[in-house]
């Protein structure tokens, strides 16, 4: 009984080390940023966290999945079918606070909005698994 025990508890904390592992990854690893949203154009166009964050909207309301991208940087795989994603009024910014690279908005709408500056603009986070795994992990070095 005590080696059963011995083998099922090494089998979990080796199960644990992998995923943790694949975890950290996972979350390190960047998009597959588009250049031709990294030019001066688009360095000018969201050049702010305001800016970014109302071409954000105006891609959340619009049936326009490429103006979508262009906010993220990078092809996320949502087609004009997807849209829109949004119908309300134009959320008003109540909230903005930068450190660093990251920004972030709080809405009158109660929507929490992340962005980071990647190559010399403001590019939109999702609240995916990715940016959940950095949260934590920018958590636990603190």
């Amino acid at each position: 009984m005590g080696r059963r025990l011995l083998f099922v508890t090494l089998f979990l904390v080796a199960v644990l080390l992998v995923l943790l592992g694949g975890g950290l990854a996972y979350a390190s690893r960047e998009p597959a940023w588009n250049p031709a949203y990294f030019t001066p154009h688009y360095q000018g166009k969201y050049a702010t966290l305001e800016q970014a964050f109302e071409l954000h909207m105006k891609a959340l309301q619009a049936t326009d999945a490429i103006l979508y991208n262009e906010v993220l940087g990078y092809e996320y795989g949502l087609s004009d079918k997807d849209f829109p994603l949004y119908s309300g009024p134009m959320p008003t910014i109540k909230e903005l606070k930068v450190d660093g690279d990251w920004g972030f908005i709080w809405a009158d709408t109660h929507w929490e909005v992340n962005f980071w500056r990647v190559k010399g603009r403001w590019v939109f986070q999702p609240e995916d698994l990715r940016f959940i795994l950095l949260q934590f992990l920018k958590w636990l070095g603190r």
